[in-house]
Formats: structure tokens, sequence, C-alpha cells
């Protein structure tokens, strides 16, 4: 700490430029050792150049890259949930539900592999609002994801996500309406509506966060999307919910969906 520029860069044989920023590093490896509280970090020997090329090499085939990476943004969309204290077992119920919904109509709503994930993302994070307030949800929600960084999204995509999550609850605004207020494109827009549509349908199977519906299966028929589940449960609720937003849906996608309780014996 007490050494000046000169004296850094000749007792650690490092050029003069790199000097500048070896303090500020050890400060913060320092506070980010007491706060894991490990012993040691590991610091790899590799550059922003050696990134650069990775990235080049696995755009272009050159490399294969073994690590998957949208794992790690899940992971972290989970650690976010945890931390504003959202309902698990809701969650993996939604998840199940969704990506069984998002994989049977890919040929209607056009939609790819990031846009999966995105959905996934959101759903993972739709309740996070409750941990503010129970009176301002959704607004409290979008606030918490775009100030929140995640790693391996774009802005943009974080804005995406928080739209859809604070379109679940509260009132669906159209482009003109929305326009004034966000720099999405429509196209990322018309995702925006996909993403809710589907999020708005499958959070009314789960109403009552008892996870009702179980060995769900999802089929699709010309204009009918049906959804079955089984079990001896009352669905009152979750019927009577799904019907409400199964309006929007048919609005977005052209598709009627059904749901189907199939009882056991």
């Amino acid at each position: 700490m007490g050494l000046s520029q000169n004296e850094i860069s000749e007792k650690y044989n490092i050029s003069f430029d790199q000097t500048g920023v070896i303090v500020p590093t050890a400060i913060y490896c320092r506070c980010l050792m007491e706060n894991l509280g490990v012993e040691t970090l590991w610091f790899p020997d590799y550059s922003l150049c050696d990134g650069m090329a990775y990235d080049y090499g696995v755009k272009n085939r050159y490399i294969k890259n073994s690590h998957n990476f949208e794992e790690d943004i899940i992971a972290a969309a989970r650690s976010i949930s945890k931390r504003y204290k959202c309902s698990q077992a809701h969650i993996r119920n939604l998840e199940e539900i969704a990506l069984l919904v998002f994989d049977r109509m890919k040929k209607v709503h056009g939609m790819g592999k990031r846009e999966r994930l995105l959905l996934q993302i959101s759903i993972i994070l739709h309740n996070c609002g409750k941990f503010i307030s129970l009176e301002d949800v959704s607004e409290c929600a979008f606030n918490i994801i775009m100030a929140t960084e995640i790693i391996g999204l774009s802005h943009m995509e974080r804005e995406m996500i928080a739209y859809t999550v604070k379109f679940n609850t509260s009132r669906f605004l159209y482009y003109d309406e929305l326009a004034a207020s966000t720099a999405l494109s429509e196209t990322e827009y018309m995702v925006v509506a996909k993403m809710t549509a589907i999020l708005r349908m499958v959070n009314a199977l789960d109403r009552t966060h008892q996870q009702k519906c179980k060995n769900v299966s999802v089929t699709l028929k010309e204009h009918e999307l049906r959804i079955t589940a089984s079990g001896n449960a009352d669905f009152s609720l979750e019927k009577g919910t799904f019907d409400e937003k199964a309006e929007f849906f048919e609005e977005i996608f052209n598709v009627h969906p059904v749901f189907k309780q199939r009882k056991q014996i």
C-alpha cells in the first residue's frame, strides 16, 4: 500500500502502465476473500484477448464449447429468486408446464432456444416483487430485475424479462403505449407479448401454490392447445383463472387453450 508506482514496477517486475490497478485489485481481492471466507484465490493466466479469441472460435465452430453457459444464467436467476424468498416448488412446477407449452408450440410462436431461456428466467423471477410489496408486485419485480445484473444476459434481454414479469399481473401495454418508455424494437416487443401470454396462462394453473397439476401433458391440434393434468384435487380456482388468462393467450397466438383434469382412480 505504501509503495509508489515506480517501486511496485521494480519490486514485482511489471510494466509501469499496469501499476495503477495493482492496489485497487489487491483491495478487491482481499474483500472478496474475507466475504467468502476463503484462504486462496486462483487467477487463471488468461487475458481479455484470450476470451475474445475463444468467443470467435466458438462462433465460427473452430472450437467446441463444452461448458453450458445457459446453466450459469439459470443458476444466477435461481439465486436471485431465493434471495427474494420466492417459492421454489411453485417455480419448478411452472417451469415444467411452460417449457412443455413452448416446445409443443414451436411452429406457432416461431421463437428459438434463446427465447426459451428468457421465458424460463421470467418464470424463475416472476414473484420476486412480493418481497418488497404485495400491493404493487409487478412494478417492484420490474425494478428488481432492471437493477440486478445477470451475467450472460444483455441489457435488452433483461428488459424483455422485466416487462414479461411486469405484464404477468399488470395491464398489458401495447407497443404504441410502451414505445415512449422503452428502447425495445417491435420484434423484441412481440417476444415479450408471447412470453407474457405463456407465463400468465401457466401461472393460473398453480394459482394456489399447491402444485396440484401432476403428470402434465400438452398437445397442439390445429387451433387448440390442450393441457391435461392428473390429480383428484379441486381445480375450481385454477380453471376459473385459466379461462380468464386464456383470452390473452388466444389473442396473441390465435390458439385456444383448454385445461382438462384427468382424475386418478
